[in-house]
């Protein structure tokens, strides 16, 4: 039903919002080419190809395309702690809109003074 669709769609933006952090977060310092990016996709086909048939020429390509999203990016300590707290502020502005909207939904309005 809709709780298990919720659920699934929920757990998928979550796994892929993890793997992107940590593909761009540069956790494995040895990715800085475009042949390395390649051999960890070779690594994945490879696990996965007891599940699936895969071709090796797309490898390339999409090892190129890590490489030109990702190869580059390097976050620091101060880089991370700026963008919890542009997470933090977001949520609160977000909280807010949405308890101001429920108040005049009820009709209770606010006035800037």
């Amino acid at each position: 039903g809709l709780f298990e669709t919720v659920m699934y769609v929920s757990v998928a933006v979550i796994v892929l919002t993890v793997l992107i952090f940590v593909l761009s977060f540069n956790a494995f310092p040895d990715y800085q080419s475009k042949e390395a990016w390649e051999g960890l996709l070779t690594g994945l086909a490879r696990r996965l190809e007891r599940y699936a048939d895969y071709d090796q020429t797309w490898l390339a390509g999409v090892g190129g395309l890590l490489y030109g999203l990702f190869g580059g990016v390097d976050l620091d300590i101060t880089d991370l702690l700026l963008g919890l707290y542009l997470v933090w502020l977001r949520q609160k502005w977000k909280r807010r809109e949405r308890v101001v909207a429920e108040l005049e939904r009820r009709g209770v309005f606010f006035s800037v003074r």
